[in-house]
């Protein structure tokens, strides 16, 4: 008997269907909207199975500055390290979350005399997205190796893995930018969302419905949400974080518990979610390029690039390493996992190329 749901990405979500058990239309609908398999941290929607939160949402908010968690965690990821005697292995992207995770690492292991500990997983993609980074930073300074495709090829249990997962969920998501650009990102959101969601569904009765379906769990949001992005940043930080958690280690097949272990996400850290819901602040930016704006201060602090800090915006940076899109053609994946840990995987065909997972 299967026992409560951990994980589901988009193609098994927006097939409505999970071990024959039918997904209520609304939940497919928030599927389609967000790009993914939805579990809700304040277990208020109905998803028509049961499912188990693995992170719950914090209490509490968080003076400290971003700057000071950023030490905090690279310090307790460190400290874990030397405590178990583990390698650390960073998966550097070239991206805002997976630069910033890499600086703050980097200085707490020199700090400790340990950089030999770091290996920094990265490819031409990485080097492309900041190659004055990899020129001042990675090259000739820390040992690399090529980030393998997929990504989870690269999990270990011997040695923790970092990944700079989990930032747009503290800052917002990158289905704001067209709204943030469009100036609608800072009206309120019973006048943007049901145009938003008509884009996406382009049906008026659905968008009605999927504003229905939510409207109880957003009510439940420990800050208040009442700007467009408010909406759909507490939807991402609510709605996606387990899916985010999980998509790495899910798409290692088999039983991943061991993975789950030893993978650590910088920005999962209780510590950023209540920064996050104490600094309503991020969320009121009235130009894109002020996105994950504090991130990008602690790569001026480390760097002094300041073409970077004021040019930067946030660039997708997973879309071709879940799996290899170079082998896959046309075989796409529905994939879910209960709370055993072992990956349930169903490869199917799609008739024309399109976009994947």
């Amino acid at each position: 008997m299967a026992g409560k749901l951990l994980f589901l990405n988009s193609h098994r979500a927006k097939s409505g269907i999970v071990d024959g058990q039918r997904l209520p239309a609304e939940y497919v609908l928030l599927a389609k909207v967000f790009g993914c398999g939805p579990l809700d941290r304040t277990q208020t929607l109905d998803m028509g199975l049961e499912y188990e939160i693995l992170d719950e949402l914090p209490t509490d908010g968080n003076g400290a500055s971003f700057e000071a968690v950023c030490e905090q965690v690279a310090d307790g990821i460190v400290s874990d390290a030397l405590a178990n005697d583990q390698a650390i292995q960073l998966a550097w992207s070239g991206g805002i979350d997976s630069t910033v995770a890499l600086i703050s690492i980097v200085a707490r292991l020199i700090d400790r005399g340990e950089l030999e500990r770091l290996t920094v997983l990265l490819s031409l993609d990485s080097i492309r997205e900041y190659p004055r980074f990899y020129a001042k930073s990675i090259q000739g300074k820390l040992r690399t190796e090529p980030l393998p495709i997929p990504i989870p090829t690269a999990l270990r249990e011997d040695a923790l893995t970092v990944t700079g997962e989990h930032g747009d969920q503290l800052f917002g998501s990158d289905h704001l930018a067209d709204l943030v650009k469009s100036g609608l990102a800072q009206r309120p959101y019973a006048d943007v969302l049901p145009l938003f969601f008509f884009d996406k569904l382009g049906c008026t009765e659905s968008a009605k419905r999927l504003m229905e379906y939510l409207a109880p769990q957003v009510e439940k949001a420990p800050v208040p949400i009442s700007t467009a992005f408010d909406f759909i940043w507490w939807c991402n930080f609510s709605l996606k974080w387990q899916q985010v958690a999980l998509r790495i280690p899910a798409f290692r097949r088999g039983a991943i518990e061991p993975f789950v272990r030893t993978t650590r996400h910088f920005f999962g850290d209780p510590r950023f979610q209540a920064w996050s819901l104490s600094n309503p602040q991020v969320r009121r930016i009235q130009d894109w390029r002020a996105y994950k704006l504090e991130a990008k201060k602690v790569i001026l602090d480390a760097t002094g690039d300041f073409e970077y800090f004021v040019g930067k915006e946030k660039a997708p940076s997973l879309k071709r390493v879940l799996v290899d899109r170079r082998r896959q053609g046309r075989d796409r994946y529905r994939v879910h996992m209960y709370d055993d840990y072992q990956v349930e995987l169903e490869v199917f065909q799609i008739k024309n190329r399109g976009r994947a997972l």
